[in-house]
């Protein structure tokens, strides 16, 4: 059992599945996304350096998901790549999102976004900016999350029309100040999800014991995400 365990149970008789596990593992997992109350873009992820052609994706965790194939991209056309992204928080001036799970969290993306805008400001070398996030949460219909602006903080419930005009408002604000600093900016939409958990799919497909483990264990439906 030992053995096995060592050597991560027998991946040469699933070597495909053995590969797109460890993909998995990578795609659950970026050093240069922050938690909680870090607002320290870790070195590895800035690229401060001198650099004629400089691209920054800045956004939360959906523009995490989409930073390696844009890496490859970007670099491939000539890019250096850096990200400054935070969990929870969209690259927006003058707002944030506000959790009523962690109601402290909006002041933290706040501040992030301040820190964010001032380093990308500050670097002449920087010529595109990427804004990236899970824009449709800032509609949750449930009201535990709601888009609040710097100056109001959260209300009780803001209602659809005025969560869009402040969203709206605060991404062309933010576009502007980066244009007006020539700077290239591009707003990616919001990353597709799934009603289904693709990777429990695949996983599943060739390792049927799984899925009937699952089932005995009552379980109804594909897991949540991380399962």
């Amino acid at each position: 059992f030992i053995f096995f365990y060592a050597r991560s149970g027998f991946p040469n008789r699933y070597a495909q599945l053995a590969s797109q596990e460890v993909l998995a593992l990578n795609l659950g997992s970026n050093p240069c996304l922050l938690e909680d109350k870090k607002l320290a873009v870790p070195p590895a992820c800035y690229d401060s350096g001198r650099h004629d052609n400089k691209f920054v994706l800045w956004g939360d965790s959906h523009a995490s998901a989409i930073a390696p194939v844009l890496q490859r991209k970007v670099e491939a056309d000539g890019y250096s790549f850096s990200s400054i992204l935070h969990s929870g928080c969209p690259p927006l001036i003058g707002a944030a999102r506000y959790d009523a799970g962690n109601p402290s969290s909006y002041k933290v993306c706040l501040e992030f976004n301040q820190r964010a805008l001032h380093a990308i400001l500050s670097d002449p070398d920087i010529k595109v900016v990427a804004l990236a996030s899970y824009w449709a949460s800032t509609f949750d219909p449930q009201g535990t999350q709601q888009l609040v602006s710097a100056d109001v903080g959260p209300l009780k419930r803001r209602d659809d029309a005025s969560s869009l005009k402040l969203l709206d408002d605060s991404l062309r604000r933010t576009a502007k100040v980066l244009l007006d600093a020539h700077k290239k900016v591009v707003v990616f939409n919001d990353s597709p999800s799934f009603q289904i958990q693709p990777i429990w799919r695949m996983r599943t497909s060739q390792i049927r014991l799984r899925k009937r483990l699952w089932d005995a264990l009552g379980g109804s439906g594909d897991p949540a995400p991380g399962l």
